[in-house]
Parts: structure tokens; C-alpha cells; sequence
């Protein structure tokens, strides 16, 4: 029996699958059934189609992947971008920033796959590791996500933390 699973960031019994390649995963038993575990860290609907002994089956399988618990508050800074179900959860380089002059950052809950998470909402709390940061202490996380400027004011480099109280979440 081969199978064949949509999408991308999928596994069967722990092996990798690339999007669209149909893969062996066995002979069935003698009441014609086959078990694998299909694992996937991207949130999502999935398509899976199998074949074997020369038919292939023309119905495909839906299957919608959902996204897990709040895990981490995800901060993107201008020039990344989101890639959920892969680590380190976002590609591209950030902008460089400059001292003195405001720059955006966005932020978003996501499960431990970086998973957005729509659902969550509530008080982020902030804290810099620069004395003179112009940020708001707080600002409010709205369908999982929030936008905030920063303007750094002290040279070298310097870290932002994050946390949600309800539910208990940082990044």
C-alpha cells in the first residue's frame, strides 16, 4: 500500500514526507487494513489518498490538522516572516533598527510547532533589557495577535521578554 499526504511538515511512523510523493508503508493484513501514525506540525487541512496491488483509490481523505496549546508569544521584527510548523517559526532577516527611531514589531501566540493561535487573547506584559526603551509596559494581544513600536535608546544589543498571564505563556 502506498500513501501520499498534502501539504508540508508530515511524517508516517516517523519518517519525513515530501508534499505530493506517495510512499510504501507496508502490505495490508489479512482483512485488507493498515495502521501508521501520520504526524504533522503544520496547522492545517491535509488531503491523503492511497493505492496498492495496481488500484489507485480516486477518493481522497480529508483531514484537518488543528493548531495545539498556547506555547510561546512569537515577536517578528520588520523583514520576517511567519513559516508555522517549522523551526524556528520564521524566516527572512530583520530590518536593521536604530537608536532613537521607532520601529515596529509584531507579536503572536503560537503552539509549540509556532502554530498561530487565533484564540488567545489578553495582556502582554513587556520588559527590555534597555533602561531608556520608549514601549508601552503592556499592550493587548487581540485574536493571538498584537502590533507595537519600540524605540530603542541605549547602543548595543538588547532583549525584549514577553509574557501572558491567562493562559501562562512567554516568548
Amino acid at each position: 500500500v502506498y500513501l501520499q499526504v498534502s501539504g508540508g511538515y508530515n511524517s508516517i511512523d516517523g519518517v519525513p514526507l515530501d508534499d505530493g510523493d506517495w510512499v510504501w508503508i507496508g502490505d495490508s493484513g489479512p482483512d485488507g487494513t493498515i495502521s501508521v501514525n501520520l504526524t504533522s506540525t503544520k496547522a492545517e487541512s491535509k488531503s491523503i489518498r492511497a493505492h496498492g496491488d495496481g488500484m489507485l483509490i480516486p477518493e481522497s481523505i480529508a483531514v484537518e490538522i488543528p493548531a495545539g496549546d498556547p506555547d510561546a508569544l512569537q515577536i517578528f521584527l520588520v523583514g520576517e516572516t511567519a513559516v508555522p510548523g517549522d523551526d524556528p517559526g520564521k524566516t527572512g532577516l530583520p530590518e536593521d533598527t536604530y537608536m532613537g527611531e521607532p520601529s515596529q514589531i509584531s507579536i503572536q501566540a503560537v503552539d509549540s510547532h509556532w502554530n498561530p493561535l487565533a484564540d488567545v487573547s489578553g495582556t502582554v506584559s513587556i520588559q527590555t533589557t534597555d533602561p531608556a526603551v520608549v514601549i508601552p509596559e503592556t499592550v493587548q494581544l487581540v485574536d493571538g495577535q498584537a502590533s507595537v513600536a519600540v524605540t530603542w535608546m541605549t547602543a548595543g544589543q538588547q532583549t525584549m521578554t514577553l509574557s501572558l498571564d491567562d493562559p501562562a505563556i512567554s516568548g
